[in-house]
């Protein structure tokens, strides 16, 4: 599968994801919660980076869309900001694998390589190497 490296306004990935991350819960298809694998049964979800976030791209704002706002980097966890158990354990070591799982499961190892071998040519630093290794060192647990 080729990766598409055509930046992606964040509100279309979200509605997309939406659509395409669904489960059958309780008898209808929902959003797939990154965290805890539960359906998202609100209509807002949030949108959660995983291997790059804003910050490794700062001062990159023409890159950040392309970098960041990509398939390959983003979850859906159930919504509430940092008072959502899901939303601010993503942000944890645990939730990091968790997310990483997830996004193996929908993209597939080699497209999730493949995003992180892209947005390595366009960064500076070992943001994606480590990134490398953290998705590998998941994959091969898994």
């Amino acid at each position: 599968m080729a990766i598409n490296s055509s930046p992606v306004p964040r509100v279309e990935l979200k509605h997309s994801l939406r659509l395409e991350r669904q489960r059958l819960y309780g008898g209808h298809f929902l959003p797939e919660c990154a965290y805890c694998g539960e359906g998202i049964k609100d209509e807002a979800c949030d949108m959660n980076e995983v291997l790059f976030t804003k910050g490794d791209v700062q001062g990159a704002e023409h890159l950040s869309r392309l970098l960041i706002n990509h398939r390959c980097n983003c979850t859906l966890v159930h919504p509430g900001g940092n008072t959502s158990p899901c939303h601010s354990g993503a942000h944890t070591k645990e939730g990091q694998v968790r997310m990483i799982k997830h996004l193996i499961y929908w993209e597939g190892i080699d497209v999730v390589l493949g995003y992180i071998d892209l947005v390595e040519e366009h960064m500076k630093g070992g943001q994606a190497t480590a990134a490398r290794n953290l998705v590998m060192e998941v994959w091969d647990a898994m």
